[in-house]
């Protein structure tokens, strides 16, 4: 299991631009009876050990939501977006709720057809879980420098 103990005894990260953690609550620590933002997060522990930035979650996201978010942010960053200019492009499609309609150009479309093949109806799922709040794309941040 990856641990924060673990990346900062082990970890040598300082050749890496980019961290991207989209399992649940990776940019957060529970300490004494809550879930709180802090310098002990695994995240951290990457930034510490030299990565130039994160992605992390504050909460709880399912696995379709992990797997659109990083299609669409990987699918900029292989057009050769920097970091922080495929992060707000993957919020902007998510917020503004862009799977409703197919891709016809840009970065994304290989990632639509690459979601398309695993599960067809993506979308329709999609949408049950987003249901017009912005809980699911807000739960991803980035750190670092960006």
């Amino acid at each position: 299991m990856l641990t924060s103990s673990g990346v900062l005894a082990d970890g040598v990260f300082s050749s890496v631009d980019l961290i991207i953690l989209d399992a649940c609550r990776t940019g957060t620590h529970e300490g004494t009876g809550r879930t709180v933002q802090t310098l002990r997060s695994i995240e951290s522990a990457f930034l510490v050990r030299g990565a130039k930035a994160v992605i992390s979650t504050l909460w709880e996201n399912t696995d379709l939501q992990g797997v659109v978010f990083s299609a669409v942010l990987h699918a900029h960053l292989g057009v050769g977006a920097d970091s922080h200019t495929a992060y707000a492009a993957t919020i902007r499609c998510l917020s503004e709720h862009r799977w409703r309609v197919s891709w016809e150009a840009g970065p994304v479309r290989a990632a639509e057809s690459a979601i398309d093949a695993m599960l067809p109806d993506w979308r329709s799922h999609f949408d049950q879980q987003v249901a017009e709040r912005p809980l699911f794309w807000a739960a991803f941040k980035i750190t670092g420098v960006v």
